[in-house]
């Protein structure tokens, strides 16, 4: 049986779009909220995209980083602990070749 933190990311990884934020998040070191959304558009909506994120700090997957710009923009960034856990993803997908 899973210990209460993994099955927090199991749950929040097996949630819509998680998996597609972690990958977009390894392939850019620092993304917007804006850019996110539109790269996530056509898979998730708005307010799954901002639940999901905020699942993902929740579990300190991804951090998030508020400019002082004006307007204020959001940025989000992988954590060590987010980089595991895509390396991790990436040998399960491989594990199917």
């Amino acid at each position: 049986m899973p210990a209460p933190a993994e099955d927090g990311i199991l749950r929040v990884l097996q949630g819509k779009g998680a998996i597609l934020v972690l990958h977009l998040l390894a392939e850019e070191p620092e993304v917007g909220f804006n850019q996110l959304e539109e790269s996530c558009r056509s898979e998730i909506s708005h307010s799954t995209l901002s639940n999901r994120l905020n699942e993902l700090e929740e579990l300190n997957l991804i951090e998030r980083r508020s400019s002082d710009e004006r307007p204020p923009r959001t940025y989000y960034t992988l954590t060590e602990k987010g980089e595991r856990a895509v390396e991790l993803l990436n040998q399960i997908q491989n594990l199917d070749q």
